[in-house]
């Protein structure tokens, strides 16, 4: 966009446009990739300038090493634009933790943004009253934002400090409705905890994360509609209210405690992560669904699985129908409406002529073996992919 018109030049043509005209063309500018443009689209006019400064102030991403640099403006110059942050992400630098200094103001800063709505944290390491004293000083402020809706923790070791991570819950637990825990951990064990009621959550992710603090005991999530956790060594937290539940598994270990949970409406699993064939995962399967307390509430389950091509090219007849006659039992005794199937060997292959003379027979394969359950909202795909894209795909 070329910019030639100042902000004092009242009769500039831009001005003549109509407002929601304006709105659309900034909000069509990719904020991520479109900065530079944004701001120079501020300096049309006094007009197109309120409407960007929305935009351009709106995600505030700030690094150890640059925190006074980059909130100084905020904090000197224009504290009126506080109100335009809704975001803020805070990442502290690997090797900066006895260096790092925020500046005395950040306190008071941090309370001037009543308006965040999302706040995150990366690559934090140590117990909160390790942190650089400005910054552990304003932190309940940032939590206890009124509109505050979504939290994002990821890798933050609090080594000692078991209860740090509960009461920075517990400071945001009235408004907080989605929250994510990514590498969190603490080296500590539970004594005693205060229970924080995180009544509004609704989405919850959890991967990598080895908190003793995170059982239902301590964390109550009444309301909770959707969960994702990442299975990685078995030590697993269900919200007994949960009703979407994603499981990324890395390994066909430890079976899921699924038990605990008592409205599980919707299932998916993903373990494309851990080859394996369809006999292992069917059998891993089976004690998952066998540990459900109400199958009966389960409509929908979604199920993505890499086959092991080193135990064979391709899945088995015998091994779809096995499952298959599995998946029709457990139909039989469960409220499934929708199975959804989506099996993947990958393949160093960039070319998919060598799979054109594959694909009948696969096809014919999954018809046969997946007869039992195949009708009205049921899905099972068979695809062979390479590092870049698709090279085939079979649908029953």
């Amino acid at each position: 966009m070329n910019v030639q018109s100042s902000m004092g030049d009242t009769d500039s043509p831009s001005e003549k446009l109509p407002i929601e005209l304006i709105h659309h063309i900034i909000a069509d500018i990719d904020t991520d990739q479109g900065l530079s443009a944004l701001r120079a689209c501020s300096l049309v006019c006094l007009a197109w300038a309120d409407i960007c400064r929305s935009c351009i102030f709106r995600s505030v991403v700030v690094h150890c090493h640059s925190f006074a640099s980059r909130l100084s403006f905020l904090y000197d110059t224009a504290p009126h634009l506080c109100k335009y942050v809704l975001e803020l992400t805070i990442h502290e630098d690997y090797g900066t933790r006895t260096s790092w200094m925020p500046p005395e103001w950040t306190p008071e800063l941090f309370g001037w943004l009543k308006n965040l709505r999302s706040l995150a944290f990366f690559c934090v390491t140590g117990e909160v009253s390790a942190l650089p004293a400005p910054m552990a000083n304003g932190l309940p402020t940032l939590l206890q934002a009124p509109r505050l809706r979504k939290l994002h923790i990821q890798h933050w070791n609090f080594e000692n400090d078991v209860q740090a991570l509960h009461h920075m819950l517990s400071l945001c637990s009235a408004s907080l409705e989605h929250l994510a825990l990514v590498g969190v951990s603490s080296n500590s064990t539970v004594h005693e905890l205060a229970t924080v009621r995180l009544a509004a959550l609704s989405t919850l992710r959890l991967h990598y994360v080895n908190h003793p603090g995170l059982t239902e005991a301590f964390l109550q999530c009444p309301n909770l509609r959707s969960m994702e956790m990442g299975i990685e060594d078995g030590r697993l937290f269900f919200p007994s209210d949960v009703e979407n539940l994603n499981l990324t598994v890395e390994r066909l270990g430890s079976v899921p405690e699924l038990q605990r949970t008592t409205r599980l409406s919707a299932l998916t699993i993903s373990a494309l992560t851990c080859p394996t064939t369809i006999s292992d995962f069917h059998v891993w399967l089976k004690g998952c669904t066998h540990r459900l307390l109400r199958p009966d509430l389960l409509s929908q389950l979604t199920l993505e699985l890499q086959h092991d091509r080193t135990t064979t090219e391709y899945p088995e007849l015998a091994e779809y129908k096995a499952f298959s006659a599995y998946l029709a039992q457990f139909r039989d005794r469960s409220g499934l409406k929708q199975i959804s199937i989506d099996i993947t060997l990958f393949t160093w292959e960039e070319s998919p002529a060598p799979y054109i003379i594959h694909h009948a027979r696969e096809v014919a394969k999954l018809k046969d073996g997946f007869a039992p359950v195949l009708g009205l909202g049921v899905d099972i795909r068979l695809h062979v992919r390479s590092l870049s894209s698709v090279l085939m795909e079979c649908r029953a």
